[in-house]
């Protein structure tokens, strides 16, 4: 498994858990994210998988830099 495909799967871990969370609630915060997803990521992995998913138009910020949503 090279670098850019576990980079993917931990994006798509991330945005499994953002479309779950967002079921509920419009938004989801980078800190409740977080702090469920801290024992299954780096920080860095973390970072790098809400940029990457912000980067390709699939999550966008809402009302700051730290909240977002899925795009439909």
């Amino acid at each position: 498994m090279g670098r850019a495909s576990a980079g993917g799967d931990k994006s798509q871990i991330v945005l499994d858990l953002m479309k779950e969370i967002t079921k509920s609630s419009r938004f989801t915060h980078r800190n409740d994210l977080w702090t469920i997803l801290q024992q299954k990521m780096s920080n860095t992995d973390f970072t790098n998988s809400i940029e990457n998913l912000l980067a390709n138009g699939t999550i966008f910020t809402t009302v700051d830099d730290d909240t977002f949503s899925v795009t439909d």
